[in-house]
């Protein structure tokens, strides 16, 4: 963030989607980096004890407008930091709804004696069965959970792959949605235009022709994805619906094939010079570089900035 601020950007995109999680103590520590010291979320044991997950020494880092990007594959670790921005008013939230993980898992080792710490004499075998373990609930600081339903974004956008996306809800065993009495206190930035910000990136949708072809896409995908768990027996179908399937996804990669004329995507000038030297990380950021100048999802997240910038801007300007 400081080479980025030294490079001069005045907002912040974050990419959390297809973004499965990881460590809830990491997400914690990069929501501080916006939010700074705080309660953080709420952690309910199997035996009902709740205990404050919170920051108490963290730097606030940077405080400028922030748009996270989600989508049904933003899981678990990532949830909770898009919660957590969410809930203080430091981001807005575009997207669609997420995976809705909101549980926490501990993997023990299966049919293995505990051994003693020296053992190079009698080194253990190697350990093939785990069992996953679930042993608390998380809730966000006002007491709700994301369990099952996911983060709802405070701006939507149409997504032919929600129709692909299994979330937590379809698990056989997932755990129901319910809130807990939250006595937690936390302080939620300047209330950001959210009704504002979703007018009028509405109304860029629904003039924007390759957002109207997803929406078409859509309704042709949910037409061929209506029973998911039934697989035709007959040769000739099942062949006739993969086609249709792989057509409306090759139109769909289609629409990311044009150049956006809102912006040009650029490296900060520390990643150019680490990378001066080796012709395969040029290779690859270039690659990157062209599919995130492509990116539909990312190129209205920069619109919303921009609304955001602009209103702050407004703002500002008549106080």
């Amino acid at each position: 963030m400081d080479k980025l601020k030294d490079s001069g950007a005045i907002g912040l995109i974050i990419d959390l989607r297809n973004n499965p999680g990881g460590s809830e103590g990491e997400a914690m520590e990069i929501a501080a980096y916006f939010a700074g010291n705080g309660p953080f979320a709420i952690r309910k044991n199997k035996e009902g004890g709740q205990n404050i997950l919170e920051k108490t020494n963290a730097i606030q880092w940077y405080d400028g407008p922030v748009v996270v990007l989600v989508n049904g594959s933003s899981a678990s670790a990532s949830e909770l930091l898009a919660a957590i921005l969410q809930d203080y008013g430091r981001a807005i939230i575009v997207g669609t709804n997420t995976f809705g993980k909101a549980s926490e898992q501990l993997v023990f080792p299966v049919g293995q004696r505990m051994r003693p710490r020296n053992f190079t004499a009698n080194p253990p075998p190697e350990i093939k069965d785990f069992a996953k373990v679930t042993t608390g609930r998380l809730y966000r600081v006002t007491g709700k959970s994301y369990q099952k339903v996911g983060v709802l974004p405070d701006i939507v956008l149409p997504d032919l792959w929600d129709n692909f996306i299994s979330r937590e809800s379809a698990m056989p065993f997932a755990l129901k949605n319910d809130s807990i009495g939250s006595s937690v206190k936390f302080s939620p930035s300047t209330k950001l235009p959210l009704d504002t910000l979703a007018s009028l990136s509405k109304s860029r949708i629904t003039k924007n022709e390759k957002f109207r072809q997803v929406t078409k896409l859509n309704n042709s995908m949910k037409t061929l994805m209506h029973n998911k768990n039934k697989v035709t027996l007959q040769l000739g179908q099942y062949k006739n619906d993969a086609d249709k399937r792989k057509q409306l996804s090759n139109e769909f990669e289609n629409i990311n094939s044009s150049e956006n004329k809102l912006f040009k995507v650029e490296n900060t000038s520390f990643k150019m010079r680490e990378m001066q030297s080796d012709s395969l990380s040029m290779e690859i950021n270039d690659k990157f570089k062209d599919s995130v100048g492509k990116d539909i999802y990312v190129s209205e997240a920069f619109s919303v900035l921009l609304d955001l910038i602009g209103l702050k801007s407004t703002e500002s300007n008549d106080k």
